[in-house]
């Protein structure tokens, strides 16, 4: 449970709203390079100049689909997480890898 918060508090430092693509090609960035340490197989892709990442499982026939995105509404910089520790730092991972 603490790797999913971790993780989450990594996330919403991200200002990737609309009007700062690059923010949201660092999200998608640090997503992969995630990804990567964990050794799940993902692709990247680019629609348009915005990125997206398809995770999926090596079997033909999964049981469930999760759908999510990673970019954000504009908001106040107040609603990012700028005040914590670590800024765009994987979060610590027990996992061998």
């Amino acid at each position: 449970m603490n790797q999913i918060i971790e993780l989450t508090k990594s996330l919403i430092q991200f200002q990737s709203v609309h009007s700062r693509p690059e923010e949201i090609k660092n999200c998608a960035a640090f997503i992969e390079i995630y990804l990567k340490r964990f050794d799940i197989d993902f692709q990247g892709h680019d629609f348009g100049g915005t990125p997206s990442i398809l995770v999926s499982s090596s079997s033909r026939n999964p049981q469930i689909l999760l759908m999510s995105h990673f970019d954000v509404v504009e908001g106040s910089e107040e609603l990012f997480a700028k005040n914590l520790s670590l800024k765009h730092n994987l979060p610590p991972i027990r996992i061998c890898y």
